[in-house]
């Protein structure tokens, strides 16, 4: 079944290895952050309230493999690719990635990666800032 969202976040944060999406606080204030449905009496409002969101998780607790990394980023542009040849009947119209996780190693596929989502026509947003370093993807 498609997701016939407008707009789908990815949101990449921890992976449960009980195959089922756990919640977790970053992960879970940046999905707020994003989608979180105003005019409901609950205290928070999101920047999109009709957005929808898709959940690619690859790091398991602090560890994480930039092959995995690349996985989830093929996946969204697999999903992305899909619904464009079909017409919006498949897959989902997946137009931003939100990736809030880094390395202090460029890894030339995974900027191929990056670069292949840009031509799907998804903006890949990476966290920076955050450290006294420069940080991959976002440095």
């Amino acid at each position: 079944m498609a997701m016939d969202s407008l707009t789908i976040f990815m949101v990449t944060t921890l992976r449960s290895t009980a195959g089922v999406i756990t919640p977790q606080t970053h992960g879970t204030h940046v999905a707020g952050t994003i989608g979180a449905v105003g005019n409901n009496a609950t205290g928070v409002v999101g920047v999109n309230w009709g957005v929808g969101l898709m959940s690619l998780k690859f790091i398991d607790g602090f560890q994480a493999d930039t092959a995995d990394a690349i996985r989830a980023c093929n996946y969204a542009k697999m999903m992305r690719d899909r619904w464009v040849s079909t017409g919006g009947t498949q897959g989902a119209n997946l137009r931003v990635l939100n990736n809030s996780y880094g390395d202090d190693q460029f890894t030339q596929s995974f900027l191929d990666s990056i670069n292949a989502l840009n031509q799907s026509g998804i903006l890949f947003c990476g966290f920076g800032g955050q450290c006294r370093w420069v940080q991959h993807p976002a440095g």
